[in-house]
């Protein structure tokens, strides 16, 4: 699972760069990572159930909960940085 992991953190990365050059442009950005994420995840379910000998339905379960976990981690991070970037413009 370290492959979502690092695609979340890099997201992370990228959302805290692009809101602080332009808050504006999150919302395009974060579709674009969306995609990305897709085709890249999508590559590598393939990946892991084609090549590595797994049991499909215990891996399609955890995958979609650590899937769902780290996309809920990625709306609380964006909501943290719109509350504190937030606040330092106001002031």
């Amino acid at each position: 699972m370290l492959a979502p992991l690092a695609i979340t953190a890099a997201t992370l990365v990228l959302m805290r760069r692009t809101y602080k050059h332009d808050p504006r442009d999150v919302t395009p950005m974060m579709t674009r990572a969306f995609a990305v994420k897709m085709v890249v995840i999508g590559a590598y379910v393939a990946m892991v159930l084609g090549v590595l000998n797994v049991r499909t339905a215990p891996f399609i379960v955890s995958f979609t909960a650590y899937f769902i976990g780290l996309h809920f981690i990625e709306f609380l991070y964006l909501r943290h940085i719109m509350a504190v970037e937030g606040q330092t413009t106001k002031i």
